[in-house]
Order: structure tokens, then C-alpha cells, then sequence
């Protein structure tokens, strides 16, 4: 019984034809496979490599205020308010007074 080819041949192939076609589908998967363990470990050790370089690695440290967001909340200022003013985000606005704060103090104000 003949086969059909893997690459959408419409011809029907001779047995040892078929059979030679299934060895090198294999014989690429294996490659491909090897290729793909590889990746990871090319992957890590070129961030070793930019690392040992100097060449910091990241999302950009973001240049916050903390004084002036302080400042407006102690002059009455809400969250929103401060966070039009400063171009910051309503979240980071929160998070920044969140963290001044000493522990067990709460504002309820917004």
C-alpha cells in the first residue's frame, strides 16, 4: 500500500520513498527539538553576559516625588487631585502615601 508524501504530494510514493521521507520528518523534529533546549540557555547567558558588561537590565527606575506628593496631601489635596497635578496615576499617588505612612495610621479622607 502506498503513502502519501508529508509535503502534500498528491503522488502515491514507492514503500523505501515513504519510509525515507519519514526519516528525515524525524531526523528534522529531533533537530528542531535540540534547537528549542538550546534557546533557553542562549538566552540566559547572554543576560549574563550584558549583566557582567554593566548594562542594566529592567524596566527604567521611575523618578518619583515622594516630598511633593506628601506636601499637596498635607495641604487637603485628594488623590485625584494630586495625581492631575503631578501627571502621576491615581494608584501610584495611593501607593506612595501608602508607604510614608507609619503602620496603624489610616486616611480616611478619600
Amino acid at each position: 500500500m502506498a503513502s502519501k508524501c508529508v509535503f502534500c504530494c498528491v503522488l502515491p510514493l514507492a514503500p523505501y520513498e515513504s519510509a525515507r521521507l519519514r526519516l528525515q520528518a524525524r531526523e528534522h523534529q529531533v533537530e528542531r527539538n535540540v534547537a528549542f533546549r538550546l534557546i533557553p540557555e542562549r538566552v540566559k547567558a547572554g543576560l549574563r553576559n550584558a549583566r557582567a558588561k554593566g548594562k542594566r537590565l529592567g524596566r527604567p527606575r521611575f523618578k518619583l516625588d515622594d516630598a511633593r506628593v506628601a506636601t499637596l496631601r498635607s495641604q487637603g489635596r485628594s488623590m485625584r487631585e494630586i495625581a492631575a497635578e503631578t501627571g502621576y496615576s491615581r494608584g501610584l499617588v495611593h501607593k506612595t502615601l501608602v508607604k510614608s505612612m507609619p503602620l496603624g495610621v489610616a486616611d480616611a479622607a478619600d
